[in-house]
C-alpha cells in the first residue's frame, strides 16, 4: 500500500519509505502525553444494543476524557476515569448527540448515518457542559494548516480533526494531541506529523500535515481566567 495511504505508526519510518531517503526525529510535542485518551469505537460497538459510524461519539468521548485526567493530573479531581466510567461517559455522549439530531446511529445504505461535521462544535459544547467542563473551550472550524494546527497544539490546546475522502480514514473524526516533525540525515527538508487518537487503535497514530488539505479543526482548549 503506498505510503500516505497507509495507517501511520511511525513518522520516522514512514517518511523513509514515502521519501526514499534516511529521516531522524527532529522535533516532538505532545502537551498531552500523560493525560490524552485513545478509546475506539471497538470498545464501545457493543453497548446498549450496538453503535454504527460513531467515531464522532468516540473522539468526543476522548476529548471529555482527556480533560478529566487533567484534572486529575492538577489535582482538582479525586480519580481518572476508570473503564467502566468510560463506557458510561461514551453512552451519555452518544445520547446526547442522538437527542439533539447531530449523531444519528445507522448506517442506511451506507450513505446516511454518523456525526453531523457542521453541528460539532455544538456537539462538543453540550457535552462539555454536561460533564461540568465548563472551562473547556471549543473554538471555530478552522482549516487544516500547518500555521493553525501548530498555533493551537503549541498552547496546549486539542485539535478534534474532522477528515473527509482520506485515506485509509475515509471521512472520520480523530483528536489530536502533538506533532512530530521529521529531518532529512543529508538536508534540511522536514515534514510535519500530527499525533492522533484515531478511533481505531489504543495507541497514538499519525498523519502526515502534507495530506490535510481537504479537512477542518476545531480547538479546544480552557477558557483563560481575565
Amino acid at each position: 500500500m503506498a505510503g500516505k495511504e497507509s495507517i501511520i505508526e511511525n513518522p520516522v519510518s514512514h517518511a523513509a519509505q514515502k521519501y526514499g531517503k534516511l529521516f531522524v526525529q527532529d522535533e516532538d510535542v505532545d502537551k498531552w502525553s500523560e493525560d490524552g485518551a485513545y478509546c475506539t469505537t471497538g470498545q464501545f460497538a457493543r453497548l446498549s444494543g450496538g453503535f454504527v459510524k460513531h467515531c464522532g461519539p468516540t473522539a468526543v468521548t476522548n476529548v471529555i476524557v482527556s480533560f478529566m485526567n487533567r484534572a486529575f493530573s492538577l489535582g482538582l479531581a479525586d480519580k481518572k476515569p476508570e473503564p467502566k466510567d468510560i463506557e458510561e461517559i461514551f453512552l451519555q455522549v452518544a445520547g446526547i448527540g442522538t437527542d439533539k439530531k447531530i449523531y444519528w446511529n445507522t448506517d442506511f445504505m451506507k450513505m446516511f448515518g454518523g456525526t453531523f461535521d457542521h453541528l460539532t462544535k455544538s456537539y462538543l459544547k453540550n457535552c462539555l457542559m454536561c460533564f461540568g467542563l465548563v472551562n473547556v473551550v471549543p473554538g471555530r472550524m478552522r482549516r487544516a494548516t500547518r500555521k493553525n494546527f501548530l498555533s493551537e497544539l503549541d498552547k496546549g490546546n486539542i485539535a478534534y480533526l474532522q477528515l473527509r475522502f482520506d485515506k485509509p480514514y475515509g471521512s472520520h473524526h480523530v483528536v489530536c494531541y502533538g506533532y512530530s516533525f521529521v529531518k532529512a540525515a543529508d538536508s534540511d527538508e522536514r515534514h510535519l506529523y500530527l499525533k492522533i487518537a484515531d478511533g481505531w487503535s489504543h495507541t497514538p497514530r499519525y498523519m502526515e500535515e502534507s495530506d490535510m488539505m481537504l479537512n477542518s479543526f476545531i480547538g479546544i482548549g480552557e477558557k483563560k481566567s481575565p
